[in-house]
C-alpha cells in the first residue's frame, strides 16, 4: 500500500527548451543575450512519444559570430515512472542538415546546494533516477553505511531507501558559428519523458490549474465516468522563454501537436490551435514573443469506469 499511495501522488516531468547563447564559466554555462541574431522560423512539434524542434536563426551582422548553443532541461526531479515507460536518451542535434557532437553538463542540487562532486565521488548516477528501480537507489544500497549516513545527514537522500532528494540540470550544448549575414538551421529530435499523474475526481481543481481543463473537458469527464477514477494524464513540457536571449521575436513560430487517439488535449498556452485532422492540431504565430513556457496535457480517460 505504500508504494501504491506514493506512486499516485508522485509525477515525473523533464523540460525541454529552445536553443539558447550561453557562455562557458567557471561554474557552468550561463545563459547570455546576442541581439546580432534573429530567429527567423521555429517549427516545433511534440507528442507524447517525439519532440521535434527545428530553427532558423539570421546572423544580422557584418561579422562571424562564434558563441556556444545551450539546450537546457531544467529542474529534473526523482520520482515514479509511469507504467511500462522507459527513459530514452536519444538526444541528437543537426546543423544545416549535418549531425553534430554535443557536451552534456550534468549537475545536482539539494536544498540550494550543488552536491554533483559528493555524488560522482560516491559513483552515484545523477540523472539516471527515473523510477523507484532506478540506477542511483541501486547504488546507494552498495554504499558504506558512512558514506549512507553522510547523504542522509545532509538531505541529499531521503532515508535508508536512497530515493533522491535532489534536483538534476542538464544543458546539451555545443560550439557554433553564424556566418555574416546568413541563414543557419539547427534541428533537434528527441524522445522526451512525460509527467505522469493518475486522476480522480478530486484532481479536478489540478485539471483546472495546471492543465487549464475548461469547462467542455470537466463536463466530459462528469459525464462518462464515476467519482471514483478518471483516468490519467500525461504531459509535455518545453521551454519556450530560452528563446529570447536572440533577437526578438521569433518571426514566424509554428507549433503541431499530435495527441493520442483517445486522449484530451489541453494546454494552457494563450493561442488557439486550429485541428487539422483527428488527432492533430495547429498554430502558426508571427513575431512571436513567448510570455510562458509550454505544458501541453494529454488526459487519458479510464475505459474501465465509463
Amino acid at each position: 500500500m505504500l508504494f501504491l499511495a506514493m506512486f499516485l501522488t508522485l509525477t515525473w516531468a523533464a523540460v525541454f527548451g529552445d536553443d539558447s547563447n550561453a557562455e562557458v564559466t567557471p561554474t557552468g554555462l550561463r545563459f547570455i543575450k546576442l541581439n546580432q541574431v534573429s530567429v527567423e522560423r521555429e517549427d516545433l512539434f511534440v507528442s507524447k512519444d517525439k519532440v521535434e524542434v527545428s530553427m532558423i536563426f539570421k546572423n544580422n551582422s557584418n561579422k562571424d559570430i562564434s558563441t556556444t548553443i545551450a539546450f537546457p532541461i531544467p529542474d529534473n526531479r526523482f520520482s515514479l515512472a509511469p507504467p511500462g515507460e522507459t527513459y530514452f536518451e536519444d538526444f541528437s542535434v543537426e546543423v544545416d542538415g549535418h549531425p553534430l557532437k554535443y557536451q552534456t553538463e550534468v549537475r545536482a542540487f539539494a536544498h540550494g546546494r550543488e552536491c554533483t562532486k559528493i555524488l560522482r565521488d560516491m559513483g552515484i548516477s545523477i540523472q539516471h533516477f527515473a523510477n523507484f528501480y532506478g540506477d542511483s537507489t541501486k547504488q546507494f544500497s552498495k554504499l558504506s553505511a558512512r558514506d549512507k549516513a553522510l547523504l542522509i545527514n545532509s538531505g541529499i537522500v531521503e532515508d535508508q531507501t536512497g530515493w533522491p532528494q535532489w534536483i538534476v540540470k542538464v544543458k546539451y550544448y555545443w560550439p557554433q558559428t553564424f556566418p555574416a549575414n546568413k541563414v543557419v538551421t539547427i534541428k533537434h529530435r528527441y524522445t522526451p519523458r512525460p509527467g505522469f499523474q493518475y486522476l480522480s475526481s478530486s484532481d479536478k481543481a489540478f485539471l483546472r490549474t495546471q492543465a487549464c481543463a475548461g469547462e467542455d473537458i470537466l463536463t466530459t469527464i462528469d459525464k462518462s465516468h464515476s467519482d471514483k477514477n478518471i483516468g490519467s494524464a500525461i504531459w509535455v513540457s518545453y521551454i519556450l522563454k530560452s528563446a529570447l536571449n536572440w533577437a526578438e521575436p521569433i518571426k514566424a513560430f509554428h507549433l503541431t501537436i499530435e495527441k493520442p487517439e483517445d486522449a484530451i488535449l489541453s494546454t494552457c498556452f494563450e493561442h488557439r490551435f486550429s485541428k487539422t485532422s483527428d488527432n492533430v492540431f495547429e498554430e502558426t504565430i508571427n513575431n512571436f514573443i513567448p510570455k510562458s513556457d509550454l505544458s501541453i496535457f494529454f488526459i487519458q480517460l479510464d475505459k474501465s469506469d465509463k
